[in-house]
């Protein structure tokens, strides 16, 4: 009797004293912000060097025309146009995403506590522009991977979540 309860205990060591640290995907939101604004800035510099043609020729006439307008827009409201929706769109699935960790930084004092705890840690930074539906992003690894695609906000939950599951390392 002694030995059938010492054998699960020691299944039971074994298994938490083995298990695998869970990966940490970082929203890296403060330098989606910052390359944000740079777009939102971008935009209405052109349309300040370009107001004059445009209104003279009309903004079809005007090459790039309509693709700065629809980010002049989307950035009157916000000096990041709209960055933060599209982030917390991402945000949600990846903090249910099973087995990994999901941590969002907004500071670079966030990302310096986090990083020294991380053994594990994949960075997640988006290319925003503010006049498209999907966006450019880019998953780097704790090896050096590196992930780039386009997507839509779920989209690109589900390749991130995908693809930290499915590169954990061993310990």
């Amino acid at each position: 009797m002694k030995r059938l309860v010492t054998l699960p205990l020691v299944a039971l060591v074994a298994l938490y004293g083995c298990s695998k640290p869970r990966p940490v995907v970082v929203l890296d939101s403060w330098w989606n912000a910052g390359a944000a604004k740079k777009v939102c800035q971008a935009s209405k510099d052109w349309m300040q060097a370009n107001q004059v043609a445009v209104t003279q020729q009309g903004c079809a006439a005007v090459k790039s025309c309509p693709e700065m307008t629809a980010r002049m827009q989307a950035c009157a409201t916000s000096d990041t146009g709209g960055l933060e929706a599209f982030e917390a769109k991402i945000a949600t699935p990846l903090a249910n995403c099973a087995g990994v960790q999901f941590v969002q930084f907004r500071s670079p004092d966030e990302q310096r506590e986090a990083t020294a705890e991380a053994s594990q840690q994949w960075q997640l930074m988006i290319e925003f522009d503010p006049a498209q539906p999907s966006q450019v992003w880019t998953l780097t690894g704790p090896s050096s991977e590196y992930s780039r695609s386009t997507g839509t906000p779920e989209e690109i939950a589900d390749h991130v979540c995908s693809i930290v599951r499915s590169r954990r390392t061993p310990v």
